[in-house]
């Protein structure tokens, strides 16, 4: 959700930023069109004031907000079912980070095939497939992800101003292109990574809490290790349930004053250097069209 959020951000902030850039630089008699834009309505060209702005805005995250980020939940959860079917809180004593692992990848590489978000689409059955023959081309089909982010119904929305829909119709153009696509994977691998290396630092090394025979008593001791490597633990399936719960409060919360906490600023700050990220960035500003 966090990733999805992030690109998404980063994907209309810059089709905001060429629009405004157009806006300042019309043609000779006439506003530029956008490309791939729709010609011929009067008012195509008009710049949009601050209450459209804030319409494109609200249109564009109500439903990642809303439902699609229910739907994200109820998917996740289905993901976590089938990946831990045989673990148990009694019976998996100690976790090696081995197996933490493979189990974290299993889940995502559910969700991502689409096994758990089939089945919590949502009520209609038929939007699914609505949503697929509005897409274009080969995007949507080629990631389950995209219908937490684009509600089926998003091209046949209520009528909205000519610079409302000119932008609201590129921001899924470009949320359903492979360049969408290829950012997307790549910052999920990007997050994921830095998430298990950080669960692997803070709760299966020998220098981690978990080695307090206080608070757990049931984590492997500490051993020495060859050539100074960290000694990973195997602590129990309780403490890294807990952990995790941890980890993704940190992640999502804010401080008091609404800003990102230092965890996701971390997360926020990789997806923006990651080249695929830039690209689609350069794509949704169209530099070459200038």
């Amino acid at each position: 959700a966090l990733t999805m959020l992030t690109l998404l951000l980063r994907l209309q902030m810059h089709v905001l930023g060429r629009q405004s850039l157009l806006d300042e630089r019309p043609g000779p008699g006439e506003e530029p069109e956008l490309p791939g834009a729709e010609g011929g309505e009067e008012g195509e060209g008009a710049a949009m004031n601050l209450a459209e702005r804030h319409r494109l805005l609200s249109l564009t995250y109500e439903y990642l907000l809303g439902d699609g980020l229910k739907t994200l939940a109820d998917a996740v959860r289905g993901a976590v079912a089938h990946a831990l079917q045989d673990w148990t809180v009694a019976t998996q004593k100690k976790v090696p980070f081995g197996d933490f692992r493979a189990v974290v990848q299993d889940m995502r590489a559910f969700v991502e095939a689409g096994g758990a978000a089939d089945r919590s689409a949502g009520s209609d059955p038929g939007a699914e497939e609505d949503h697929l023959d509005a897409a274009d081309g080969e995007g949507a089909a080629a990631s389950p992800l995209i219908k937490f982010l684009v509600h089926p119904q998003a091209r046949t929305a209520a009528a909205q101003s000519a610079p409302v829909r000119r932008c609201l119709q590129e921001t899924w153009d470009l949320a359903e292109s492979p360049f969408f696509l290829c950012a997307l994977q790549e910052s999920l691998d990007r997050v994921f990574e830095l998430a298990l290396d950080s669960m692997r630092g803070r709760y299966f090394e020998a220098d981690a809490g978990v080695v307090n025979p206080e608070t757990n008593p049931a984590a492997e001791a500490p051993r020495a290790g060859a050539g100074g490597e960290p000694i990973l633990l195997q602590p129990p399936l309780a403490h890294i349930i807990t952990a995790i719960q941890k980890e993704s409060t940190k992640i999502l919360d804010t401080t008091d004053d609404g800003r990102c906490t230092a965890d996701s600023a971390l997360y926020i700050a990789e997806i923006g250097k990651l080249e695929s990220v830039n690209a689609l960035c350069n794509a949704a500003f169209g530099l070459e069209e200038l």
